[in-house]
C-alpha cells in the first residue's frame, strides 16, 4: 500500500482535515474514517505507521480498540485524542497500549512532537519540523 500511513479515526470531520493537512504536508499518507467500524475496515486494509484515535466515537469508545490493535499491530504508534479532559481515560489508554494521550484542541507542533517521540520506539518515520 501507501508509504508511511496514518490512520485517523475521529468522528469529527474537521479534525480529520485539519490532521489530514498537517500530516500530509510531511509526506504522509493519511486515511480516515468517523467511527470504529470503518476504522476497523481501513486498519485491516493495510498496517498504519501511526493511528490516531478519538476517545468518543458514534458506535463506541475508542479506548476498546487501543488493545486489539497493539496485539494485531504491535508496531503501529498509538495517539488518543480527546476533547475532554479525563484522567481515568488517559491511564486507560496508556495501560491498555496507547504511546500518547493528547488532549484537544492542539496544534501542529504537538502532533509532529508526538510523532516524533513515538518514531523512536518503533523505528517510524520521524518528522522533521523545519520542513515544509
Amino acid at each position: 500500500m501507501s508509504e508511511h500511513p496514518i490512520l485517523i479515526i475521529d468522528d469529527e470531520k474537521d479534525i480529520c482535515h485539519l490532521l489530514s493537512i498537517a500530516l500530509r504536508k510531511k509526506k504522509f499518507t493519511v486515511y480516515s474514517a468517523n467511527s470504529i467500524k470503518d476504522g476497523l475496515v481501513l486498519i485491516d486494509s493495510f498496517y498504519p505507521e501511526y493511528l490516531f484515535l478519538d476517545v468518543n466515537l458514534p458506535d463506541g469508545c475508542g479506548l476498546s480498540l487501543i488493545s486489539p490493535i497493539r496485539i494485531k499491530y504491535p508496531k503501529t504508534g498509538i495517539i488518543v485524542i480527546s476533547a475532554y479532559v479525563n484522567q481515568k481515560d488517559k491511564i486507560i489508554a496508556l495501560q491498555n497500549g496507547a504511546d500518547i494521550y493528547v488532549n484537544k484542541p492542539f496544534d501542529n507542533s504537538t502532533i509532529y512532537e508526538s510523532i516524533n517521540h513515538i518514531s523512536s520506539k518503533y523505528g517510524g518515520t520521524s518528522i522533521n519540523e523545519s520542513s515544509n
